[in-house]
């Protein structure tokens, strides 16, 4: 049996759902504090039909200014958390300008009418908390109502991410993240009208895994969320007195739907959303044990509108061991925040985050190279370093990362000039050497970690000229088909890793094929694994092993050169 609930904000909560009409004479004026008299922002006014309807809504600018079309309204109503609801016919409210003057709610409790749900408990509090879940969806309302509101509209950059966490505690394994840019006030949509939920619950199953939901602002405005989950009063948590909750619980007759259970929690004073928490219900066991479930936090601008500040849901990849039993297998929190933003009125706001800077400099002669890349894995992250070797990020989500730093040098061919040196070539590029350092870091709001690298950028590499202690080697090699018949005009590329001080140093030589599909590359150091790709005229890659050793065994070549040959599959 559904529970329904009646109360004094049935009519806003329906505000969301109804187009409006064509837009009739203006009335305009300013809302304020029936108290200090100072204006009232983000409020909702809104102009009700005979059938008390809403037909249009607007919301108080930062000076508590509004104005709003009557079209065929009837009423004109305001609401505004913390705020008793201020309600006129129009024809007794006078000529604009108007000064509307709202009453703060203070303790005052205003009259609900319930009809109960038997399957939910009788409480004491029932009505206390039907009531603090009227002040909140005033503010829910407000936040609907800025997504449609053009004084409302701006720039917010959302950085979103998915994070692998480990089976215990709140460690981060691995992330990505992703940054978007939208005008959107509302970043979050549950992409589910109400009755699915009702329906089907929180959770759908497909093959393969389960989509996991969280209920959005209309979602919560929806008569039949509170009609479908039982409401009682919740303390603050301990030590924190700002705080009051409202608790919400399927009742026993829709404990076989996968449904949530949770808090939604105000600040006290003065009144505000401060965040909703909630698990899943009515899941496999196992997937309760790991706490799945979300969180919701929210920001009050100074413009007086809340917002959505960050979002997060945690579910879990179930595993199924032999006899059919499921396992986590991995547990996932995925969701987003607000970095930073400006809306058309000048309100902005940005989320304390994580910064990174860095320099990269030359092993040798540490002197800074610039124009080096340098970029966070699995991020959409990536500067280039400055002339001084330095780079900076910032708007980083905690936790951990994989710094890359890449650059590249061409080795040009050698050529006698006329005065009979051998000397580069810088018309002919013999092997393009790509360097890429990585590094793996781990970031904390509040601290910015200075990562100085130093490393063999843009030196001579070993083998082309230069030798050291560790002997490289110049390369002749054929690309062949396993019929030994020349593979022509291809690109090459042999791959190595080395480690200096810490860091994972991946050293690449591309190269092209000639006519005959011989090829020529140097600095390829001896006795360790090379990797190698080539790319077919098909367009396919083949990737491979092969290696040179120190020892000298051919006596066609000299002592400084070694011959490999790479075979590609047949066409």
């Amino acid at each position: 049996m559904n529970r329904s609930v009646v109360v004094s904000f049935t009519v806003a909560l329906s505000a969301a759902f109804f187009p409006r009409p064509t837009l009739g004479q203006d009335i305009f004026g300013t809302v304020r504090d029936s108290v200090t008299g100072t204006p009232v922002r983000g409020a909702v006014v809104m102009v009700l039909g005979a059938n008390r309807l809403p037909i249009e809504r607007r919301l108080t600018s930062s000076s508590g200014s509004f104005s709003v079309a009557t079209a065929s309204g009837v009423y004109l109503r305001v609401i505004r958390i913390a705020y008793l609801p201020f309600e006129r016919r129009l024809n007794q409210i006078g000529a604009s300008p108007l000064v509307i003057t709202m009453v703060p709610a203070g303790r005052m409790i205003g009259e609900v009418s319930i009809r109960t749900n038997p399957t939910c408990p009788r409480r004491g509090d029932q009505r206390q908390a039907l009531s603090l879940w009227s002040s909140a969806t005033d503010a829910l309302l407000a936040m609907v109502v800025a997504t449609a509101d053009s004084g409302h509209t701006g720039l917010m950059t959302q950085i979103m991410y998915d994070r692998v966490m480990a089976q215990r505690g709140p460690r981060i394994l691995r992330q990505s993240t992703r940054r978007v840019v939208t005008g959107n006030v509302l970043p979050i949509r549950a992409d589910r009208d109400p009755e699915e939920f009702v329906q089907d619950g929180y959770v759908t199953l497909r093959p393969g895994g389960a989509t996991y939901y969280a209920p959005d602002p209309e979602i919560l405005l929806d008569s039949s969320f509170a009609a479908t989950h039982c409401l009682s009063m919740r303390g603050s948590p301990r030590g924190d007195t700002t705080r009051i909750g409202v608790a919400f619980a399927p009742p026993y007759d829709r404990r076989s739907l996968p449904d949530i259970e949770g808090v939604l929690w105000l600040n006290r004073n003065p009144l505000s959303l401060h965040s909703m928490e909630f698990e899943y219900r009515g899941v496999p066991q196992v997937v309760m044990n790991m706490f799945a479930g979300g969180r919701l936090e929210f920001k009050t601008l100074s413009d007086g509108v809340p917002m959505i500040s960050s979002w997060q849901v945690r579910s879990p990849r179930l595993g199924y061991l032999r006899d059919g039993r499921p396992v986590v297998a991995e547990i996932h929190e995925t969701g987003g925040l607000i970095a930073d933003g400006v809306l058309t009125d000048g309100t902005s706001w940005s989320a304390p985050l994580a910064t990174l800077r860095g320099r990269i400099s030359n092993i040798v002669t540490d002197q800074p190279v610039p124009d080096a890349v340098v970029s966070l894995d699995s991020t959409d992250q990536r500067v280039t370093t400055d002339t001084a070797g330095r780079f900076f990020f910032d708007q980083l989500l905690p936790g951990p990362y994989v710094l890359r730093v890449k650059d590249s040098v061409a080795v040009h061919a050698l050529k006698v000039d006329e005065e009979g040196k051998i000397v580069p070539d810088s018309s002919a590029v013999m092997q393009l050497v790509t360097r890429t350092a990585t590094i793996d870091l781990n970031v904390q709001t509040g601290l910015t970690p200075f990562i100085e690298t130093a490393l063999p950028w843009r030196q001579p590499l070993l083998g082309c000229g230069v030798q050291t202690s560790e002997f490289r080697f110049v390369v002749m090699g054929i690309v062949v088909r396993p019929d030994s018949t020349p593979v022509p005009n291809v690109p090459v590329r042999l791959s190595w890793s080395d480690t200096t001080s810490g860091v994972a140093l991946e050293t690449t030589v591309d190269a092209q094929a000639d006519a005959g599909g011989g090829f020529v590359v140097c600095g390829i150091p001896s006795d360790r694994p090379l990797g190698t790709r080539v790319v077919g005229p098909d367009g396919r890659a083949h990737t491979g092993p092969t290696r040179i050793t120190r020892s000298h065994l051919s006596r066609r070549l000299p002592a400084t050169m070694r011959a490999v040959t790479l075979t590609i599959p047949g066409s």
